[in-house]
C-alpha cells in the first residue's frame, strides 16, 4: 500500500470542515494509504489544535481524540530522525521530510508553501492534497 506522510496542516483542516474535499483524504487511512507519521508530527497536531484561533473552528466533538485515533491507524515512526535541511525558509517542516525518508513514503501531502515549494525531495513527492487523492482514488 502507498505510504505518506500527512502534514498537521491537513489534518486540522479535515477538523475544520468534516464533509471537504481533506477530510476524505484522512477518511482513506488504512484503505488508500499507509499514514506514516513520527511523534513529533503527532505532537505539532495536539499542540495546533489548541491554538485560540484555531479551536473554535473545529467542527469534531474531541480534537485530540480524532489525532489519537489517526496516530492509532499510523505507522509511527520511533527511531531517531535524521537532520536534514531540506525546507530552507521553515526548517521546522523537515520533520515531514525526514519521516517519510526513514518511513519509506513516497508522499508528502500538505498545504504549506514552503513544503510545497521543494516539490521533490531524494525521491519524496511533495503534493497538494487534491494531487495525492487524484492518485489513491
Amino acid at each position: 500500500m502507498t505510504r505518506a506522510v500527512v502534514d498537521a496542516n491537513v489534518v486540522i483542516a479535515a477538523m475544520m470542515n468534516p464533509a471537504g474535499r481533506l477530510a476524505e483524504l484522512i477518511n482513506q487511512v488504512g484503505i488508500g494509504y499507509t499514514l506514516v507519521w513520527s511523534p513529533p508530527i503527532v505532537a505539532e497536531c495536539h499542540r495546533v489544535v489548541d491554538y485560540a484561533k484555531i479551536k473554535p473552528r473545529l467542527r469534531v466533538d474531541d480534537a485530540h481524540g480524532f489525532i489519537n485515533l489517526l496516530a492509532g491507524a499510523a505507522l509511527i515512526i520511533e527511531s531517531e530522525l535524521p537532520e536534514i535541511e531540506a525546507v530552507k525558509d521553515d526548517p521546522s517542516d523537515d520533520i515531514y521530510v525526514s519521516t517519510a525518508l526513514v518511513g519509506a513514503a513516497r508522499w508528502v501531502v500538505s498545504g504549506d508553501r514552503h513544503l510545497l515549494s521543494l516539490g521533490r525531495f531524494a525521491g519524496v513527492q511533495i503534493v497538494l492534497p487534491a494531487k495525492f487523492l487524484e492518485q489513491i482514488l
